[in-house]
């Protein structure tokens, strides 16, 4: 995260050198963010509910209020709200998403649908319950991008970790949001990261720490669900911590607005945020030797912030990107 005046040259969709040297330009160019977590069938549900005229159990849960909204919804409507929450994606500078995926393999089916010949890479991660006998659990994991499941976990989960060690894919989890029953379940299955943990308990801390269990947090989120916010500071000491926006219904898909919320309630400085939104999604999606820096090698994938508008009078290009950039301020996102 060294800031640098220089250029960035790309061949074959990859950066092949980073030159120092002195430009005209006053843009800056960062990675392109990386969001951990997102529900985004949403989409066909924006501005649907006002959170805290709801409990947890209210949006969630049979079917909850969430539920109506899908299976009010066909799929052509479905598919048309994801498309442009992609769109929008790009335009606020995300990259790379993982979608925790409603609906079972027809939701993976329609969220490629979607993506297909998009420039914004959706990594969906396959919902285990909806499996049936007649379906293959190695087969849809390996269709979409990785697994998913809620509490409380069983045997199948226990084997969709197994295979997600063996094809390199995702294994993800939600635990501690409306509360910490479910985290010692979570952390034995072994996660590559888990959402929430609003809840954590002190002895939670060093079992991340001690088996690399990284966190998705999603602070907006959990504000405006929960009325609480996760101990981001002590989850950031003891393991890889990354930012994800969750529900589209609720919070729009912009990593923009995660990072200024993030760097402006928690003692965590613009850099870490940064990184939080990048590298360190990258590094929790596998991902890390190809997208989520700016390093030769790696695929060109970044962001352009324009100087011009919101981000006058600039003394720190970071703290500067991390609390004042807005969506009219990415001029451009590059994705190759």
């Amino acid at each position: 995260m060294d800031v640098i005046e220089g250029t960035i040259h790309v061949e074959g969709g990859q950066i092949s050198s980073i030159v120092e040297e002195g430009v005209e330009s006053d843009d800056i160019v960062i990675p392109a963010f990386v969001n951990t977590h997102t529900h985004i069938t949403d989409s066909v549900a924006k501005d649907g509910a006002r959170a805290r005229d709801y409990s947890w159990e209210e949006l969630f849960i049979d079917p909850g209020l969430k539920g109506e909204y899908l299976e009010e919804a066909d799929q052509d409507e479905k598919r048309e709200a994801m498309h442009r929450t992609l769109q929008f994606m790009k335009e606020t500078g995300t990259g790379t998403f993982a979608d925790f995926k409603e609906e079972g393999i027809q939701g993976v089916k329609d969220l490629k649908v979607v993506d297909e010949g998009r420039e914004v890479d959706a990594v969906p991660l396959f919902q285990g319950e909806y499996l049936t006998e007649d379906d293959d659990l190695r087969t849809e994991i390996k269709r979409a991008g990785g697994y998913q499941s809620y509490y409380p976990w069983d045997e199948q989960d226990e084997r969709a970790r197994e295979i997600c060690d063996e094809l390199d894919k995702v294994f993800a989890l939600h635990s501690g949001e409306p509360g910490p029953d479910d985290i010692d379940d979570a952390l034995a299955l072994n996660p590559d990261y888990t959402s929430h943990m609003v809840h954590t308990r002190e002895e939670d801390y060093e079992v991340l720490e001690d088996n690399d269990i990284g966190i998705s947090a999603l602070p907006r989120s959990n504000l405006v669900i929960l009325d609480k916010l996760p101990p981001l500071e002590r989850l950031h000491e003891h393991t890889t911590v990354a930012l994800g926006t969750d529900n589209v219904m609720l919070n729009s898909a912009s990593m923009l607005r995660e990072m200024e919320f993030t760097s402006k309630l928690f003692d965590i400085s613009p850099c870490e945020v940064l990184q939080m939104a990048t590298i360190n999604g990258a590094k929790l999606m596998h991902q890390a030797d190809k997208i989520g820096s700016i390093e030769e090698g790696k695929r060109a994938r970044l962001a352009i912030i324009d100087t011009s508008r919101e981000l006058k009078e600039l003394r720190d290009p970071v703290a500067g990107v991390v609390r004042r950039a807005t969506a009219r301020d990415v001029k451009e996102t590059v994705l190759l």
